[in-house]
């Protein structure tokens, strides 16, 4: 028996648990379990006793594997080391701040700044020391950056982690069968807002079909497929259609977002009214793993721009750790200001626990403060009063 070459161990607050990559499942473990796993690997024979269905279940759950070819080249084992905050479980490293499309929809203020391939290798390599689970790549458009191959070759070395592309798919288009075959990651995410017509008039003429050729040469290859989906004034009356593109190409996710209130999407009159939120419930696998009781809106993931500034996400880039690259990421996440439920007006909501409060920017987006109600998120959970 060997154990299964998609297998980490996180600790969190002392507590073991066992991370599985390739289905992006984690749960708790007891040390039993773990201990007999290390002996499997560690001696490819056990002096355990298993019996036959706990056998067969850890197999089925592709914690072990009988095929020599599949086992781990080594036991990754992530350790968050401070107990005085929620651990950093989901990373998104932006990569570049270049980007081939000019979306109607996006805040990201676009300039050529790419972050050093030298610091992303860092990063990357502490992200999975501490524990991590998701390494999220994007931009602007990750393939713009310079060094991405690169960066994609060094990607290899980073297997206790899930590594997830965001891209829009328009280059991704233009890679050959070989050059899809030999990205590092886990996962490839492709943005589809509309049918052609909206996603062209959204994005880019002709972006797409490059959308569809880039989930075809997904889905012929070894990672898995997922698509991310703006909800926005100008799709909602077609979110059927879009659905069945989806569900077309069997995908391992399907994340949908709610947009955000920006000039920019004033200016093209891109937000509907909040009843349309209800279209969020057509995501499917977009979940994360756990919650950190009394924090809020996204209690265990930073972003980290271009520049190496380890900020609450691309939308709080003033909310700042510091600088990850030069102080570390670990250090950066322990000085980053986390929120609390009792710090913003969801304080006593029964669905405080659940909703995590929503989406700060959103809350500030479109009431003005960052403490107020997602008017969003009230909408899933049936407590939305309108004005």
């Amino acid at each position: 028996m060997y154990l299964h070459k998609d297998v980490s161990f996180k600790y969190y607050n002392g507590i073991p648990y066992i991370y599985q990559r390739n289905t992006d499942e984690i749960f708790e473990a007891d040390e039993e379990l773990i201990n007999l796993l290390k002996e499997i690997f560690y001696k490819q024979e056990t002096n355990f006793s298993i019996s036959e269905d706990v056998l067969k279940y850890l197999v089925k759950e592709k914690l072990l594997t009988f095929s020599e070819g599949e086992k781990s080249k080594k036991i990754s084992e992530g350790k968050f080391a401070s107990s005085h905050h929620p651990p950093l479980q989901y990373l998104h490293l932006i990569i570049t701040s270049r980007c081939n499309f000019r979306c109607k929809h996006c805040f990201v203020e676009q300039k050529p700044l790419d972050a050093k391939l030298e610091h992303l290798q860092k990063i990357c390599k502490e992200f999975e020391d501490i524990g991590g689970l998701r390494l999220i790549v994007s931009g602007g458009e990750p393939l713009e950056h310079p060094d991405f191959f690169a960066f994609n070759e060094f990607l290899s070395k980073i297997d206790g982690v899930r590594r997830i592309l965001l891209t829009n798919g328009w280059k991704l288009s233009l890679l050959s069968e070989q050059e899809i075959k030999n990205l590092n990651f886990d996962e490839v995410q492709i943005s589809l807002d509309g049918n052609e017509e909206i996603h062209d008039w959204l994005r880019r003429k002709g972006s797409f079909k490059r959308v569809i050729e880039s989930a075809k040469k997904i889905k012929n290859s070894h990672i898995d497929l997922s698509f991310a989906t703006v909800i926005h004034s100008h799709n909602i009356g077609i979110f059927n259609e879009i659905e069945n593109i989806v569900k077309e190409f069997q995908p391992f996710r399907w994340t949908i977002d709610f947009i955000c209130a920006t000039n920019k999407s004033r200016k093209h009159n891109l937000i509907p009214d909040f009843e349309s939120a209800n279209l969020l419930k057509h995501s499917f696998n977009s979940r994360y793993h756990s919650s950190s009781p009394g924090f809020a809106c996204g209690p265990n993931l930073a972003s980290i721009l271009p520049d190496g500034n380890l900020c609450k996400c691309d939308y709080f880039t003033e909310i700042s750790g510091g600088n990850a690259f030069e102080k570390g990421l670990l250090a950066s996440w322990n000085d980053l200001k986390k929120i609390r439920i009792e710090e913003i007006d969801c304080k006593g909501c029964p669905f405080a626990d659940s909703c995590r409060g929503g989406c700060r920017y959103r809350a500030l987006s479109y009431n003005g403060n960052m403490a107020a109600k997602d008017p969003v998120a009230c909408v899933i959970f049936n407590c939305y009063e309108s004005s």
